[in-house]
Formats: structure tokens, sequence, C-alpha cells
């Protein structure tokens, strides 16, 4: 795989995990997303927790 399809699938992983805790706000999956945020050094999982808090 190139670079550019590791990308991808990362992003889609995290998609498909982040779209699973909203529905099902599964603790164990709020771990695994918090700790890609930190592997991946962006903070779209930890930007979602705060959107839903506000809600």
């Amino acid at each position: 795989m190139k670079d550019r399809e590791y990308k991808d699938a990362w992003q889609t992983l995290k998609e498909e995990k982040m779209n699973n805790y909203i529905t099902w706000q599964n603790a164990e999956k709020r771990d695994d997303l918090l700790r890609m945020d930190s592997l991946d050094g962006t903070n779209e999982f930890s930007n979602l927790l705060s959107d839903l808090e506000d809600e």
C-alpha cells in the first residue's frame, strides 16, 4: 500500500469508530479514539466529544 492509501484507511477507520461511538457511546471505543487522536496528531475525536457535551 502507498502512504496515501494508509492515510485513507486510517481516516476511514477513525470515522467509523467515531460514528459507532456516537451511536453506542462505548467507553472502550473512547479510549481507542483518544489514542488515535494522539497518534495522528489531530483532535477530531476530542472536538466531537466537546460538541456532544454542548448539545
